[in-house]
């Protein structure tokens, strides 16, 4: 049996980080009813590699975080849609949803409402910047928040410029956390026998992914002046290295399976001032470890 056999999820969560969310859950054995608009459905459905499956409305892309669920067509611009989805809450556990701010409480979807119909539901919302804040209900997806949260400043090389991390992170991140933050809810509900509201912010986990750095500013109540942004924070020098014709090394993973027998920098320990001071000297000491013979 599975953790969440027998719970009843309504979804209604679109693109990337929400969907992947609930899909979490739909793993986890979790009865999971996706809405969806009516026509093409979910927007994602028409996008992935394989042309043949998105013209069918099966992109890869939606399939990689919509699999294990059920889906359902319902126009939510009409009472009588509206009136589908409420009584599907009414027996349900937990609803998510990640629409821009302001929408589900226009069609009466909002927590007040559907808390009112089912008092042990658990509500998860979903947005680029939560729900309150300065930026609370502005609309953004993955790259806006990488930028806005300053992980793009700690992806690429110290001649680059800001670069987005390739795979969509924070989307994912925020849909593990969302998914984490609905099962200690139901958890909770177990002992309180009342559900409740949980809002999940994309920034807030981009912040939570850069815990060192943000730890390091509170701390010194400075912010970082450069990032080298292919090494991590003080711990010189992890990072990957290249040769070029494709071949790349990882100093950290040579370590760890003991094939780089002595690191170049053994005996600068964790002092930041002498590891920042020593710094080029020891990445290029750990390039020609690496890369003993020189390129052909």
């Amino acid at each position: 049996m599975r953790p969440f056999e027998g719970m009843k999820v309504v979804d209604l969560t679109h693109v990337l980080a929400g969907p992947f969310s609930t899909y979490q859950l739909a793993l986890l054995g979790a009865d999971v009813v996706k809405i969806e608009a009516p026509g093409l459905g979910e927007y994602m459905r028409r996008r992935g590699a394989d042309e043949a499956f998105s013209k069918n409305l099966m992109g890869d892309h939606y399939l990689s975080q919509n699999a294990n669920k059920r889906s359902l067509v319902v126009n939510l611009k009409t009472s009588r849609g509206q009136d589908v989805v409420r009584r599907l809450v009414a027996g349900a556990d937990v609803v998510v949803e990640n629409y821009r701010a302001g929408v589900v409480d226009r069609l009466n979807l909002g927590y007040e409402a559907l808390a009112a119909l089912n008092p042990r539901l658990v509500y998860c919302s979903l947005k680029a910047y939560g729900a309150t804040g300065p930026k609370g209900g502005l609309p953004g997806w993955d790259h806006n928040v990488q930028a806005a949260s300053g992980l793009m400043m700690t992806t690429g090389t110290e001649s680059s410029a800001p670069l987005k991390a390739g795979a969509p992170v924070i989307d994912y991140a925020s849909g593990t956390m969302a998914a984490f933050a609905i099962s200690a809810a139901l958890l909770q509900r177990e002992r309180t026998g009342k559900g409740q509201f949980i809002d999940v912010s994309m920034l807030d986990t981009a912040l939570m992914l850069m815990s060192p750095l943000v730890g390091s500013c509170f701390m010194t109540g400075r912010a970082p002046k450069s990032l080298t942004r292919n090494e991590f924070i003080d711990f010189k020098p992890l990072r990957f290295y290249g040769r070029g014709a494709g071949c790349w090394r990882s100093e950290a993973m040579l370590r760890r399976f003991r094939w780089f027998p002595r690191s170049p920098w053994r005996g600068v320990g964790c002092d930041r001032t002498r590891r920042t001071s020593v710094r080029r000297p020891i990445v290029g000491a750990t390039a020609r470890s690496l890369w003993p013979r020189p390129s052909a």
